[in-house]
């Protein structure tokens, strides 16, 4: 379709407006749907926020009073053993100072009759503590809870643990002298069948084989423990309405802010949704260690009015007393509150919206103005663009007239340096032939002129027998046969096939060509190894050209080994036969190729070896050769190969075809 000057003029005008418009309505319309999306999520998000936060808050004050158990717990343990040490040292000097009194006047039974008179009602610090005395042998000797067995063996005593603790304090002493152990044990007073655990400290009083053992019920201190903390949790406050509370494993209420609610059995508490919340938290604490859950609790609104409110709790399990200790907070007010920032944010939206709307009016009516501008500019570019654009069409057609010419001319001239570059690779191959020719022909021709020779002389002397004469004749004759042979192998070679296409085995290829050049590598002693595919590999095309590229490339390799006077000379060809692909190798013991050439040695005219000895195409034209008429490739790698146990490091050049 071909668009008038007019359209033009007028499509510049009005499709900047247009799209002016259209991306106004379109940013319009996302920003009204996102603010749809954007409010709820920012809601759904506020609300997590929030939610988290005080969920950090709960949690944090409930594990400031886990931790004051804690501390509580440890603080207790030192100080009751800090105490029963004391009076078990006081105990200690009174009956030290009592041997010491009557050790000369009195016999041990005596003495320690006295002792016993004097301890047995005697409390230090606490009128639930008391000393026993027993011997090393495990023989009581003052129990005051349990006096009836004194003078007895009590070695086998074992609390409800199976801890047999009197021989436990034997050890003791035995091992260190004194020290501290804990068992369960009967209190006075009390129901005989019932033990409650003890801290006992025990030393050995040496001079009378006697061990003081002072104890403390702990169940005692562990009530004003608990008392302590219950108080304490009672009274903490946190946010603006947060509190502590505590439940025992009956359901009892222990601890909270209102006084009045203590000991109230908070499992058949239940909110307006039928939710035993209390339970439901004592119940997934213990299970779980802490848990946080959401109820509707009753609150005071402003301290004249009851309301039911939503409430956040945190409770946690407290297996040393078997409490769930919980702190709560009220979350009615937080829908209010964001429900109004989210119709803040939507007023705010609307705002920005308006704004977009009147920023899209003000640019159409600005890009109105540019675009005519534009227009005309543009008008009169078109019409200079029109006349440029004939006068091309005019240059374009003169060079189209001559172009053909050209293009003709430039391929014959490519073809013509191919065919140089083919002649030139051809005279080199030839020459290297020559030589061959002149190596294998230097040995047969030095025979025969020997032979000849012997013989004129053997004539001349009359030694010259029939017999020598016959064989010297017949060894004449098979040197003339060999340098035949030689001259209808270079004359196959030669002429083999011309460049006839046809369907050929590569070994057998490979073979004919060794025939010309394996008496030049014997008389530079290099060892020809051979190694070829058990499998036919069967190609098409022209066998002279492939001969060609592979006697290019191992008088190459023979070049280069002669060059560099290596002291064992190999040359290594094998070849083999990868799924469809022709592969043959052919490596050297040469060292290999520099780094900084071999990326070249491809290149046409480019050549190692002095200026009278190399032209530099031959592997230039055997890998054009490849590629052009066996479609294949050539390539050159350096490699390290095993040849009789030994690494050989060399060029290696790769035929696939």
């Amino acid at each position: 379709m071909i668009i008038s000057e007019k359209s033009i003029f007028k499509l510049t005008v009005f499709i900047p407006l247009i799209s002016v418009i259209l991306i106004a309505g379109i940013l319009t319309y996302s920003i009204i749907s996102y603010q749809h999306t954007f409010l709820d999520e920012e809601f759904i998000k506020e609300k997590d926020k929030y939610i988290s936060s005080q969920k950090q808050l709960i949690s944090n004050e409930v594990n400031k009073v886990v931790d004051l158990i804690v501390f509580k717990d440890g603080t207790i343990n030192e100080r009751v053993q800090k105490d029963i040490k004391n009076d078990s040292n006081s105990y200690y000097t009174i009956i030290n100072s009592i041997y010491n009194n009557y050790k000369d006047t009195k016999s041990k039974k005596e003495i320690i009759d006295i002792i016993k008179s004097t301890l047995r009602d005697t409390r230090l610090t606490n009128e639930n503590r008391y000393l026993n005395l027993f011997s090393l042998e495990g023989k009581a000797i003052m129990l005051p809870i349990q006096d009836h067995y004194e003078d007895l063996s009590i070695l086998n005593f074992r609390d409800q643990h199976n801890s047999f603790y009197i021989q436990d304090s034997i050890t003791i002493v035995k091992e260190y002298g004194k020290g501290y152990h804990s068992f369960y044990e009967v209190k006075p007073n009390v129901e005989q069948s019932k033990e409650f655990y003890k801290i006992n400290y025990v030393q050995l009083f040496e001079p009378l084989d006697m061990i003081l053992s002072v104890g403390v019920y702990l169940d005692t201190i562990n009530k004003e423990i608990e008392k302590e903390i219950l108080d304490r949790a009672s009274q903490i406050r946190f946010g603006k309405k947060g509190y502590i509370y505590i439940v025992g494993e009956n359901g009892k209420l222990l601890a909270h802010r209102d006084s009045k609610l203590i000991g109230v059995d908070t499992f058949k508490i239940k909110d307006i949704n039928g939710k035993y919340y209390f339970k439901d938290g004592y119940n997934g604490a213990k299970q779980n260690n802490e848990i946080y859950l959401e109820y509707v609790s009753s609150s005071n609104k402003d301290s004249s009015s009851m309301y039911n409110a939503k409430k956040l709790s945190f409770a946690k399990y407290n297996d040393r007393y078997n409490w769930v200790i919980s702190a709560g907070v009220y979350i009615d007010d937080l829908d209010k509150v964001l429900l109004a920032k989210k119709e803040e944010n939507k007023k705010n939206f609307n705002r920005f919206t308006i704004y977009i709307i009147i920023l899209a009016i003000v640019l159409s009516v600005i890009v109105i103005f540019i675009s005519f501008g534009f227009a005309v500019k543009i008008k009169g570019a078109f019409r200079n663009y029109q006349n440029m654009v004939k006068n091309k069409e005019n240059e374009l057609y003169h060079i189209n007239s001559s172009l053909e010419e050209t293009i003709q001319q430039e391929l014959n001239d490519s073809r013509k340096k191919d065919a140089q570059l083919l002649q030139q690779a051809r005279f080199a191959s030839l020459g290297e032939m020559i030589g061959n020719i002149a190596h294998q022909w230097r040995q047969p021709l030095s025979a025969i002129s020997t032979i000849s020779s012997g013989n004129i002389i053997q004539s001349q002397i009359g030694l010259l027998s029939d017999k020598d004469n016959t064989k010297s004749y017949e060894q004449i004759l098979g040197h003339v046969s060999f340098l035949s042979q030689t001259i209808d192998d270079f004359r196959n070679y030669l002429n083999k096939s011309g460049d006839e296409i046809k369907k050929f085995d590569i070994n057998d290829t490979i073979l004919d060509v060794l025939k010309i050049i394996e008496i030049t590598y014997k008389d530079n002693n290099i060892t020809l190894i051979k190694n070829f595919s058990d499998t036919p590999l069967s190609c098409t095309g022209s066998t002279s050209e492939l001969s060609q590229v592979i006697l290019n490339i191992l008088n190459n390799a023979k070049d280069i080994l002669v060059e560099k006077n290596i002291e064992n000379k190999i040359v290594q060809i094998e070849t083999l036969k990868i799924e469809d692909n022709n592969i043959i190798r052919i490596s050297d013991n040469g060292g290999g190729i520099a780094n900084n050439i071999i990326e070249k040695i491809f290149d046409p005219y480019f050549t190692t070896k002095h200026q009278s000895q190399g032209t530099g195409i031959g592997l230039y034209m055997s890998k054009d050769i490849i590629h052009t008429k066996f479609n294949g490739f050539l390539s050159v790698e350096n490699i390290d190969w095993q040849y009789k146990n030994k690494t050989l490091s060399g060029a290696c050049f790769i035929i696939e075809i």
